[in-house]
């Protein structure tokens, strides 16, 4: 072995224990623009080389450190196009991952750099000619895309699939030069369900826009997967999103959006009022780009109560449904919901379709808990005559009247949890205490209390 060999070597060997504080490491590595042409790219490889060892062995690794390394030291475009291409070599090598290197993959590349951006190089030009090393930008996104494919085939455990796969959905499919082959990859995830359908689904949407990808049943998968349990999911804005995006289409036919549109009015029944919000804008939009549904579900008198509606939202093929046979009575039932807001929204039915369509508009519960704390503390100084009076949210927002005190005709009064409690004079205001936390879970009975026992009503 040649002094010059020996020496890489020895460097190799030293970087595979990357014991060092990342500054000391990428300290080390900006000193290879001192070294000849040779030795710089021996050096720059042996350190890839020995970190792909280190991510890939079954022994455990600082996952902070994995996260500054990504971060920091492959945001230099030389180096991030050697990790990928190694990457993917060294993979296509491996039979088998070890249990504890999926982890390590799964945290690195979520937070690895696209390096679309920044160009940046570590080695010189002259040290990237000797080295052979290209960085165009095309034949980057090659290597990403080997790499990515290699990394994807892996089976990680949902926790894992949840940090890399909204990064390649989001970030990183947009560049690859063939992403249709990730096709087959996108629908396995899409089978797990939950969040990851959604994820996915996000991926399969864009080949088929951009890659004319051929799915005759993608409407009825997402028909499908449309239950009420995505409302109160932290990524019930995420889904609801894509399916405005996804139906953002004015050719879709009338068989297609109809039970949509019926769907997402059963959802808006048992949906918490901060989703309700956007759903009802969301089925607005729908009427916005299809006009004739407005003339087949609203213009209908009949169906008026559950048990005579003839659609039926289990069966899963979109024709078969009798969508197109049924009104949208849930609409007028949500015209009585308790927030105001709410049901001002839903008395869109009443009147023409809205000329354009707008985003959903989305607020967390807790925005809307505090949007109906504000206006109760209004409502009660107003009601005392005191201005600016106010009450702690943990506390009862209202002193209970004294037995037999009349309240004005038609006055309205938020209880503890933001119900509008409408006293005609023949009642008093009851004290409540509720934790913010019940607040949710409060709407949520309400509305399978109005499904269950008010549809006679309309």
């Amino acid at each position: 072995m040649t002094k010059k060999n020996e020496t890489s070597a020895e460097s190799a060997k030293d970087w595979q224990l990357l014991s060092a504080d990342v500054t000391a490491i990428l300290s080390e590595l900006k000193s290879v623009a001192l070294l000849n042409e040779a030795d710089s790219v021996a050096f720059v490889k042996g350190f890839i080389e020995a970190f792909l060892n280190a991510l890939l062995n079954d022994e455990p690794f600082e996952k902070v450190k994995i996260v500054k390394l990504a971060k920091r030291v492959f945001r230099f475009a030389d180096l991030n196009l050697l990790l990928l291409q190694h990457f993917a070599a060294k993979m296509r090598s491996m039979s088998v991952v070890e249990p504890n290197a999926k982890p390590k993959l799964a945290h690195f590349f979520a937070e690895f750099p696209i390096s679309a951006e920044s160009r940046d190089s570590l080695l010189t030009d002259s040290q990237l000619k000797f080295g052979k090393i290209s960085l165009d930008w095309a034949r980057h996104c090659v290597y990403m895309q080997k790499a990515w494919l290699e990394l994807l085939q892996i089976e990680f455990n949902p926790k894992l699939c949840r940090l890399l796969f909204p990064r390649f959905i989001e970030l990183v499919m947009d560049h690859l030069p063939n992403s249709e082959l990730f096709a087959d990859v996108l629908y396995r995830t899409f089978q797990i369900g939950g969040f990851m359908s959604v994820i996915s689904l996000g991926g399969i949407f864009k080949l088929i826009v951009k890659r004319n990808l051929d799915h005759p049943n993608f409407y009825a998968e997402v028909y499908k997967i449309m239950h009420t349990n995505i409302c109160y999911s932290n990524y019930a804005q995420k889904f609801f999103d894509l399916v405005d995006l996804i139906m953002s289409s004015s050719h879709i036919p009338t068989y297609v959006v109809c039970p949509f549109t019926k769907k997402l009015c059963r959802l808006l029944l048992f949906a918490p009022a901060h989703c309700q919000l956007p759903l009802i804008q969301l089925i607005k939009n729908l009427f916005c780009r299809h006009p004739t549904v407005h003339s087949v579900l609203i213009d209908r008198p009949q169906p008026t109560t559950f048990e005579n509606d003839p659609y039926d939202e289990q069966e899963l093929d979109l024709q078969k449904s009798r969508a197109t046979d049924s009104s949208l009575w849930e609409l007028k039932a949500i015209q009585w919901h308790w927030h105001d807001k709410v049901s001002a929204k839903a008395n869109f039915v009443n009147s023409n379709v809205q000329d354009e369509e707008t985003s959903l508009g989305w607020l967390t519960a807790d925005e809307m808990f505090e949007a109906i704390l504000e206006r109760a503390n209004t409502v009660l100084a107003t009601s005392n005559g005191r201005k600016g009076a106010k009450f702690d949210e943990e506390e009862t927002p209202m002193e209970e009247e004294e037995e037999g005190e009349e309240a004005e005709n038609g006055d309205y009064y938020p209880d503890a949890i933001g119900n509008c409690v409408m006293e005609n004079g023949t009642g008093s205001r009851r004290k409540r205490k509720k934790q913010r936390t019940e607040w949710e879970k409060g709407g949520k009975r309400r509305a399978e209390s109005l499904f269950s026992s008010d549809q006679n009503a309309f």
